[in-house]
């Protein structure tokens, strides 16, 4: 074996068991687990019914719906054929569920679950696409998106870099006293799975998606011109949610705030996304990403409808 692999081995299995001794020192029911960046996106381990070993998943707030790695569990499918009994309608197409599977995550038992089973991940893809320039490809079991956050009532905690969630009839109670200096931002779940969270731009009022699945943060076009912003081009980005690369450029946006926060204070993206997302309450705004959560040192409590910004 190469001392790589061992080395990687050793990392791996240190990860899994702190998850382990962390949940132990939270209220009953609750577990926490490194969040594990992996490029530029967030991870951790889990593991589903059946399976030998754990793989990397995805943790996507973008995502209304949990996937899995068709590919993944092609074998444990076939020695269990009762659960793909199910289809659904999801991102534009018909799609075999995976029925009350349950799942592991960090060595807990999470219950229960459906997964869709996707064929082809942008994500997963992504890790194994050798244009985009990753050299050390890896397994990916799916995505945790949404509908499994809000179940568990998770939370985000950038500074600790970790990822809390609820099993059973678990509580996710939080202090607030540890969030004195933060501004609390309310957020909503929409009905058909996004986090909308209110940004103002001068007199107008804009509804953000809060999207864990995307490395960058966006501001919509629209906003650039309603504001006359000098920008200048700065490449290409390409975004999951539209599934395509879009021109960017960057700009000095004055008076923005979320909530009650001045987030005004440097430069951001801007890009033509064409995005209209329904159940949103306001015109769409943009996307807060993974940069503006680590930035502010964000805890996203979906759990209790609280984004905490400083």
């Amino acid at each position: 074996m190469k001392a790589g692999s061992i080395i990687a081995g050793t990392i791996l299995a240190l990860e899994f068991f702190s998850c382990r001794i962390g949940a132990g020192a939270l209220l009953p029911g609750t577990v926490q687990c490194p969040l594990t960046v992996l490029h530029g996106r967030l991870y951790v381990r889990a593991i589903l019914q059946g399976q030998a070993q754990p793989t990397w998943w995805l943790v996507d707030t973008g995502s209304p719906w949990s996937l899995v790695n068709a590919d993944q569990i092609r074998g444990l499918v076939q020695s269990n054929p009762g659960i793909t009994g199910q289809v659904a309608t999801a991102v534009g197409r018909t799609l075999p569920v995976l029925k009350n599977i349950g799942i592991n995550v960090a060595g807990q038992s999470m219950g229960p679950f459906d997964f869709l089973r996707y064929p082809s991940l942008g994500a997963i893809d992504a890790n194994r696409n050798s244009r985009v320039g990753y050299q050390r490809p890896f397994q990916t079991g799916g995505v945790l998106g949404l509908n499994f956050l809000v179940q568990h009532r998770a939370r985000f905690d950038f500074p600790a870099q970790r990822l809390f969630l609820t099993a059973g009839s678990g509580l996710s109670g939080l202090s607030h006293a540890r969030f004195e200096g933060f501004t609390a931002v309310p957020i909503q779940i929409t009905a058909p799975g996004r986090i909308e969270v209110f940004g103002l731009v001068g007199s107008r009022l804009y509804s953000f998606l809060v999207d864990t699945g995307s490395h960058r943060s966006m501001i919509d076009w629209k906003i650039k011109e309603a504001n006359q912003v000098p920008v200048r081009y700065s490449g290409t980005l390409y975004f999951g949610l539209i599934d395509r690369t879009v021109p960017t450029a960057m700009g000095d946006l004055q008076n923005f705030k979320l909530g009650t926060l001045d987030v005004s204070k440097k430069f951001v993206q801007f890009a033509s996304l064409g995005i209209s997302l329904p159940g949103f309450s306001h015109p769409f705004g943009g996307i807060i990403g993974e940069d503006f959560l680590w930035d502010h040192q964000a805890t996203l409590d979906i759990g209790g409808r609280t984004l905490y910004l400083k």
